[in-house]
């Protein structure tokens, strides 16, 4: 693996946010400039980052259930979180690939604990940590993976409205796009959506809107 790899590319975006005060798409946009990368990279990197920080409670769970220190260094962390991220949010990518590549890239960044992050992330792998619906009441922030004094703040101000909200940030919004009709017509796109397996909708009043539903 080298540090063009975008697994290496996420860990140092990752591990410069944790380490500044800085904003994460200033540092996104700062260490994106450095590579010669192609658009599917880029979606890749960006997907795999704003998801550990989008996601970072319910991946503290995940690791806290198998890891008998409960400090853990912060280089090992956050490859624990890019591992973790992968086997329970993306899955287009093998569990075994997820692990792997983690487990090299801990080789590079910190030896000495790469067997320590097979372990976990395997273990995660095999039994990952359940987010029961109970969690809503006993602990919301594990729940909707919020930082605890974010969602005081969101419910002293909304009230119970706070989780209707914190439900909607979580959100994905929908994938809209507009055709360039003088290039293709919506036929023609349509086909090749479905030769894709692409789920897609067309808006009834604008031909040339498409809606993405699904999408591998």
């Amino acid at each position: 693996m080298t540090k063009k790899n975008p697994r290496y590319i996420i860990f140092t975006i990752l591990y410069s946010c944790l380490n500044s005060r800085k904003s994460f798409k200033l540092i996104f946009d700062h260490t994106i400039q450095k590579y010669p990368l192609k658009s599917i990279d880029i979606a890749f990197i960006l997907n795999i980052s704003k998801g550990v920080f989008r996601e970072r409670r319910i991946l503290d769970q995940n690791i806290l259930l198998y890891s008998k220190s409960k400090k853990i260094d912060k280089k090992s962390l956050i490859l624990l979180y890019i591992g973790a991220y992968q086997l329970l949010y993306c899955n287009s990518i093998p569990n075994y690939a997820s692990i792997n590549t983690t487990v090299d890239l801990a080789k590079i960044v910190a030896n000495s604990s790469s067997a320590f992050i097979n372990a976990i992330l395997r273990r995660i792998s095999k039994a990952p940590y359940n987010v029961r619906k109970s969690l809503k009441v006993e602990s919301p922030d594990i729940y909707y993976s919020y930082p605890k004094w974010i969602l005081d703040k969101l419910y002293k101000t909304y009230n119970k409205k706070a989780y209707s909200i914190c439900e909607t940030n979580a959100t994905q919004p929908p994938l809209w796009f507009r055709i360039n009709q003088l290039k293709i017509t919506p036929d023609d796109i349509s086909e090749i959506f479905n030769k894709n397996k692409i789920v897609f909708s067309q808006d009834i009043t604008l031909s040339n809107y498409f809606k993405v539903k699904k999408f591998d």
